[in-house]
């Protein structure tokens, strides 16, 4: 009898061997447990200091006391807690990413004067010096806070901020925060990211977040007059989503311009890890704002969708594409002649780009991020210059299709 054909389900091996090469790309984030998410203990009361959660603490961490510590609060928390989340009498609100986040007090003058909280967190690395970095993290204010507050920053240091002294509980005036949002956190409804550059001097591997000027120096306004926390006194936000990367970091899709995933299989793109500034679209239409890894599970055989990764890490915004084919595969990747041969450059460029071995006949246009086609035409010759000289700074798109319907999608960057 005759062996039946066989296909991969086994396209995990595959798989993995994939996942493996997106290895090498290394560790992006540098901030150990950004999102919160890892706990020391069973998550059924967390109404409890930072420090438990792991690579986090306050100022003295030499204290158990929460005085001068953020708390923590996790949507798996039964209760009864004063930090179950999203619902307890300070607030209401779910995590930016994940099951947890923490919530820091600065208390104004009447109650504790130069009253603060402060999350200390780990870096994987010390940072090189000279190097510049992308420091960002995600704040809300809180629903019951009596003021809405600003000059929340961060600071990162050798540890030495770690005072083990009485004065871990007051504001930290002697330090300088490298990143700081001077204007007031308001919303109550959204995450506020808090970004910026900064030139590290080698010696950082802890970030310290909080409020680092006095009472005085402090922007603040009323929020909520009927407060039923501290009246007349608190001020209080929501830490989530910390990071610390190189600000020259691209974006990363996939470590190829295609992947042919198997049938009924799913694989995860991009990196699996807290990056802020992303936004994935697939096929042009916009699908995820928060994770800069997704997972693809589409199983119409046959299928060809185009994801975009956009990432803007302190204002600078780079993209990467990957094609995902839908397919059964029995030996090995299936490919054709067309996404074999066709060479295309430079990448990026600022006037022309130029098309080799395409079939001569095949059509080919250039579509935005959004899928707005904006130049179109026929391959007529073995080397085709086309040019986009005119097309504004970014990334764009260009799709060959050939006469046997064989299609190809590459990215050019327009600079």
């Amino acid at each position: 009898m005759k062996p039946k054909p066989f296909y991969l389900k086994h396209f995990i091996i595959i798989l993995l061997c994939c996942l493996c090469s997106i290895g090498v790309w290394g560790q992006v984030n540098l901030v150990k447990n950004p999102s919160l998410e890892l706990l020391d203990s069973p998550c059924v009361q967390i109404d409890m200091p930072i420090k438990h959660i792991p690579f986090w603490s306050g100022l003295d961490s030499n204290t158990y006391w929460v005085d001068g510590e953020c708390m923590y609060a996790n949507i798996c928390d039964l209760g009864p807690s004063n930090s179950m989340c999203p619902n307890n009498h300070r607030f209401n609100h779910y995590p930016r990413t994940g099951n947890g986040y923490s919530w820091n007090e600065s208390l104004i003058p009447g109650f504790c004067l130069n009253y603060r909280d402060y999350a200390q967190g780990h870096l994987f690395q010390n940072l090189i010096a000279g190097k510049q970095y992308c420091v960002a993290f995600y704040v809300s204010q809180t629903q019951q806070a009596y003021y809405s507050l600003g000059n929340i920053g961060a600071y990162l240091d050798d540890g030495s901020i770690d005072t083990a002294i009485i004065t871990y509980y007051l504001a930290q005036t002697q330090y300088t925060p490298q990143i700081i949002e001077h204007q007031l956190i308001t919303d109550t409804l959204n995450w506020v990211k808090v970004e910026g550059n900064f030139i590290a001097t080698g010696t950082e591997k802890f970030i310290t977040i909080g409020i680092f000027t006095n009472d005085n120096n402090t922007p603040k306004a009323i929020y909520n007059s009927n407060s039923n926390g501290l009246p007349g006194h608190e001020g209080c936000f929501l830490l989530d989503d910390i990071s610390v990367i190189e600000s020259d970091t691209k974006a990363f899709a996939w470590n190829a311009d295609t992947l042919h995933k198997g049938y009924l299989d799913s694989i995860l793109i991009g990196r699996d890890e807290i990056i802020p500034g992303i936004k994935w679209y697939r096929d042009g239409v916009l699908i995820d704002t928060l994770h800069a890894s997704i997972w693809i599970k589409d199983d119409t055989l046959g299928s060809h969708h185009t994801y975009i990764l956009s990432q803007t890490l302190c204002g600078v915004t780079t993209y990467d594409t990957v094609v995902v084919s839908v397919e059964l595969v029995s030996s090995g990747i299936n490919t054709n002649a067309l996404q074999n041969e066709i060479l295309i450059y430079p990448v990026p460029t600022n006037d022309a780009v130029f098309i080799e071995n395409a079939t001569i006949g095949a059509t080919y246009s250039i579509n935005d991020i959004t899928g707005r086609q904006l130049l179109q035409g026929k391959i007529n010759a073995a080397k085709q210059s086309l040019n986009i000289g005119e097309l504004a700074n970014g990334a764009y798109l260009l799709q060959l299709i050939g006469a046997d319907g064989s299609k190809q999608i590459r990215k050019i960057i327009k600079q």
